[in-house]
């Protein structure tokens, strides 16, 4: 359940944008006039910088996946080039149910 402050805010920013509507359509609406919830949200948000995310493509290995001896094999190698391309990122790697109780196991 939201708080009574939560539910608030949300009203004000709704109170907010139908100005805003009311505005526009006061004025002349054209193509360009940013009335929906959504545009008018983006036009109140400052501009932010975000770094380039890093990625990498890992071959794919045809052994059996659910060996310990290649789940081993494939955390070592993700973990060598998540370092290569991000020396301070911590590496991270999602799997199924079953190879998951497997690498936890290896852990």
């Amino acid at each position: 359940m939201h708080s009574i402050n939560h539910q608030f805010m949300l009203f004000l920013y709704c109170c907010r944008w139908l100005e805003s509507v009311q505005q526009r359509y006061l004025e002349a609406v054209h193509v360009d006039s940013k009335i929906s919830w959504a545009a008018y949200h983006v036009n109140q948000q400052q501009p932010q910088s975000f770094l380039p995310t890093i990625t990498a493509m890992l071959t794919l290995i045809p052994d059996d996946s659910k060996s310990v001896a290649m789940i081993c094999h494939s955390m070592d190698m993700v973990k060598k080039a998540v370092h290569e391309l991000n020396p301070t990122q911590i590496p991270v790697i999602t799997t199924d149910k079953p190879l998951y109780a497997i690498a936890k196991l290896i852990q």
